[in-house]
């Protein structure tokens, strides 16, 4: 058992089966359709549910993330939980059968939606969830589309019509099961950067624990030239390749935070031209975490192999290693970095 599969940890609802995942059924939608915003009653959700949530939390000692995906019609759908420590985890969401945690009970959702970051760096747990540039994105908690976030411990969000409750693990629960009302003792989830959309003034909560949360940007669109922004300085240069044609993009250190996604879908950064039938529309992400650049599998079908000097390995998530082939259901990545 790899290290990966350690520390990664998917439970599905009885009746699904993702053998009988429609993968190839990729849904083109007018992004204008989404530009309303639907307001979900998180709160009568997670209420309904908690004890189930907890009665799972309990189930993991270790300091991590538990992922939870909640459904009006359908009730607990699946969770995903990621170990956090010092190495990145990840796990990818959507309806396609290879993704961590598959949905399969809303077409709105992407075959690949949404990853998952968690690690721990000082101490601290970290949590990064970005939007695969999708056409509807994800939902802050009480509306307003998102394509990253980044958080300190518990958060709630929207993707299509699931409300996901991340709620940290290894430690008592955060919020009180026998409360009259167990939403109001959730830690209060506080945005510390960028502006988000109006709201109300928050209910009175019985505890005072908060969530920092940050809203930042999401992978970079397609195309070269944003791969780079104006006068920055180069990275480190991406080399893809298959069947003879190759691709080089310089690349900058903001389109590294923000994620770089790679495969033969048109919300790739890379050229689909180099792209074979083996990779995935969504195959992987470049994007530095604390300044160290990773390459994470997006729930592809084919996966990720690296090839270097000690033989191949299969990758779900690393960073990425000096002098190695990375092998994307057969279009090459090489990552060399800037001197």
């Amino acid at each position: 058992m790899t290290d990966s599969q350690q520390t990664r940890v998917v439970r599905l609802r009885a009746d699904i089966d993702r053998d009988g995942a429609e993968n190839e059924a990729t849904n083109y939608a007018d992004t204008r359709e989404f530009a309303r915003v639907v307001l979900v009653d998180h709160r009568s959700l997670f209420n309904h549910h908690q004890r189930r949530l907890h009665q799972i939390l309990r189930g993991y000692s270790k300091p991590g993330v538990a992922v939870f995906a909640l459904h009006h019609g359908k009730g607990l759908a699946g969770h995903l939980w990621l170990e956090a420590t010092g190495q990145l985890r990840a796990g990818a969401i959507g309806r396609h059968g290879q993704v961590d945690l598959y949905l399969a009970d809303d077409d709105e959702l992407s075959l690949r939606h949404l990853l998952v970051l968690v690690r721990r760096s000082a101490g601290a747990l970290q949590v990064r969830v970005v939007d695969l540039a999708t056409p509807s994105g994800f939902q802050a908690e009480e509306g307003g589309v998102l394509r990253a976030v980044t958080a300190n411990g518990t958060l709630v969000l929207r993707a299509a019509s699931y409300s996901l409750f991340v709620l940290p693990t290894g430690e008592p629960p955060p919020w009180d099961l026998d409360a009259a009302d167990p939403w109001l003792t959730l830690p209060q989830r506080a945005v510390v950067a960028e502006a988000r959309v109006p709201r109300s003034p928050p209910p009175i909560r019985q505890r005072q624990r908060e969530t920092s949360v940050s809203l930042v940007a999401g992978p970079v669109e397609p195309g070269p030239g944003l791969a780079l922004e104006t006068g920055e300085a180069v990275e480190g240069t991406l080399v893809i390749a298959s069947d003879g044609a190759e691709q080089a993009l310089d690349v900058g250190a903001t389109a590294l935070a923000r994620g770089i996604i790679l495969g033969r879908y048109a919300r790739c950064a890379s050229d689909a031209s180099v792209a074979t039938d083996g990779v995935s529309r969504v195959h992987a992400v470049l994007i530095a975490i604390d300044e160290q650049v990773h390459l994470i599998d997006a729930g592809s079908t084919n996966g990720i192999s690296c090839r270097g000097a000690d033989g191949e390995a299969e990758v779900k998530c690393a960073p990425v290693a000096a002098g190695c082939e990375y092998s994307l259901g057969g279009m090459t990545v090489r990552w060399e970095a800037a001197d």
